[in-house]
């Protein structure tokens, strides 16, 4: 049986006011006992999963109780720029 300590995180800014941000940070740590390859593989998802809830449950909290909208971030694949590869470029609106 083979063992792995896994740290993740998650780390989001709201944007809270005109010039005023806070950074949301969610980790997780945790130890994982495998025996296959497809047993880590397994095991991994399951700690992003629980950090993905932990994350979102977070989230919503401090979004609820600042006062301020879930903003969730779109990206926009279409923008133009001035080198030929535009569609390689992503511009994230929040």
């Amino acid at each position: 049986m083979s063992k792995t300590r896994v740290k993740q995180a998650i780390i989001r800014k709201i944007k809270t006011d005109n010039f005023e941000s806070l950074d949301v940070i969610v980790e997780i740590e945790e130890e994982i006992e495998w025996q296959s390859e497809e047993e880590r593989s397994s095991e991994m998802k399951k700690v992003s999963g629980r950090l993905q809830a932990d994350f979102v449950a977070t989230y919503d909290e401090v979004a609820r109780r600042l006062g301020v909208d879930r903003c969730i971030g779109t990206v926009d694949t279409n923008i133009q720029t001035n080198n030929k590869s535009s569609n390689n470029d992503l511009d994230f609106d929040l």
